[in-house]
């Protein structure tokens, strides 16, 4: 089976050719840039997906999945000598003992853009250690105990949430749209599945 590498992989959702989803679940012009020319889901917020370099390219990052369905969602290619600027009211989406859950959090204090580390675990933690501005920024987490065990089968020994469900379930704390989760999980599902039939 080829993979996002190869030429027979689609150059939006970087799925096999013959498992491609985007004509079916999009309906839309994608860009040149992998945007929607209209998003499929207006969000509350801005979300901002710092993704590893190992990751950019692979055909099981669901990052990209979500990059897909709104303009609202940017990718941005992680590198420990380039940092960013966050705006202000920019928090990271990162567990750890400094970190305030993420509902609790917005009670009482704006958020304009949310930050995610889309990254395996072990990665996730290099780019932590190796990048102050994201050290710098508010961390909030979610509260994994009254969450659903994930439901990623991408890949080997995963047992926490991926990326998109990750950011899904943070807008779902900050959201009262329930239409856009619900549409937004099927399309994960979707993906995964085409996905899994075409291995």
């Amino acid at each position: 089976m080829k993979t996002s590498n190869d030429s027979a992989s689609c150059r939006h959702c970087r799925l096999p050719i013959q498992a491609c989803q985007c004509s079916a679940l999009f309906q839309r012009t994608l860009l040149q840039k992998n945007l929607l020319q209209e998003s499929l889901h207006e969000l509350p917020i801005e979300i901002e997906l710092c993704t590893h370099p190992q990751e950019w390219q692979k055909d099981t990052n669901t990052g990209n999945w979500l990059q897909l369905q709104s303009a609202q969602i940017h990718r941005h290619r992680w590198h420990r000598k380039e940092p960013q600027t966050p705006p202000a009211n920019a928090v990271l989406l990162y567990p750890g003992e400094d970190a305030i859950e993420l509902s609790e959090y917005a009670k009482d204090h704006p958020i304009d853009s949310l930050w995610v580390v889309d990254a395996s675990w072990q990665l996730s933690h290099k780019m932590i250690k190796q990048s102050p501005w994201l050290q710098s920024m508010p961390k909030v987490m979610l509260d994994i105990e009254k969450l659903p065990a994930s439901q990623y089968q991408l890949r080997r020994n995963q047992k926490s949430l991926c990326t998109y469900e990750s950011v899904v379930y943070a807008l779902q704390a900050l959201s009262s749209n329930s239409d856009n989760l619900h549409t937004m999980w099927d399309i994960f599902h979707t993906m995964q599945h085409a996905y899994l039939k075409s291995r």
